[in-house]
């Protein structure tokens, strides 16, 4: 065979239905996605999910994915309603917030980790429900499916409220003639707050008195002393707690021992 008919044969080959031409060359070709997840409110430790409270800051992750290998480049833009604001925080690991909102771009290596997380913390601006979002801009490589592009979380945010856990006894059930003493756990909005007032009440039949009361950030404890004669009696008491223009009060049933 001579060298032009060699290059005739070539040229029959390459036009038969098995060689790759134009569009169907471009489709054999390997594509890379490109995605956005958002996730929240949570906590500060940036995994576990935590109910968002007026004035509270409350954190989301911006998990940016993709399914190529090798360098791997994403800018984004993350879009908060009217009110709420962006501000620095460290989570509980000691990772640091990011405070981008416009064009934030980002780079890794998809070959270690086919995804990257940025944290947020946010203000809310009151109780309602608000959605954030947060979209991919621009890739460092064609992204092959768009859909995924953007990602929107709704808060739903409350009010603060006042609340008494269950009372800790200090030294066990009360004992006729002894002192008896419980802690009370206090949260406002879930975390621990230092009440501003306390009022730790008792009564014994018909007998009512008060007790002495301490204050701690995140508790109140209680101390009354069980005269000797009631043993075998109930004792009832009441505890409240004030912080600021909220109000939480409980009420327990302890059986009295006799000495």
């Amino acid at each position: 065979m001579t060298g032009r008919s060699a290059v005739v044969v070539a040229l029959v080959f390459c036009v038969l239905p098995a060689c790759p031409t134009g569009a169907g060359a471009a489709r054999g070709a390997v594509q890379t996605d490109y995605g956005v997840r958002l996730v929240g409110p949570l906590d500060s430790t940036g995994s576990r999910p935590q109910p968002s409270v007026t004035g509270r800051p409350f954190y989301v992750r911006v998990e940016l994915f993709t399914d190529g290998t090798g360098p791997a480049s994403v800018s984004y833009d993350v879009d908060l309603p009217t009110g709420m604001i962006v501000v620095p925080a460290r989570l509980r690991g000691g990772a640091v917030t990011s405070s981008c909102l416009r064009a934030c771009t980002v780079g890794w290596n998809a070959t270690r980790s086919r995804q990257l997380s940025v944290y947020y913390a946010l203000v809310p601006p009151g109780p309602g429900a608000f959605v954030v979002e947060a979209s991919i801009v621009s890739t460092n490589r064609i992204d092959a499916r768009q859909r995924d592009n953007s990602a929107t979380a709704t808060i739903v945010v409350v009010s603060p409220r006042l609340s008494l856990g269950r009372p800790v006894l200090e030294s066990g059930p009360p004992v006729a003639g002894r002192d008896f003493g419980v802690t009370v756990p206090v949260r406002r909005g879930g975390a621990p707050v230092r009440p501003r007032r306390a009022t730790c009440g008792a009564g014994l039949g018909s007998h009512v008195f008060a007790g002495v009361v301490t204050l701690r950030r995140g508790s109140i404890r209680c101390s009354w002393h069980i005269p000797p004669g009631a043993g075998r009696m109930t004792l009832w008491t009441h505890i409240s707690a004030t912080v600021g223009a909220l109000r939480a009060a409980g009420s327990w049933l302890y059986a009295i021992r006799a000495r």
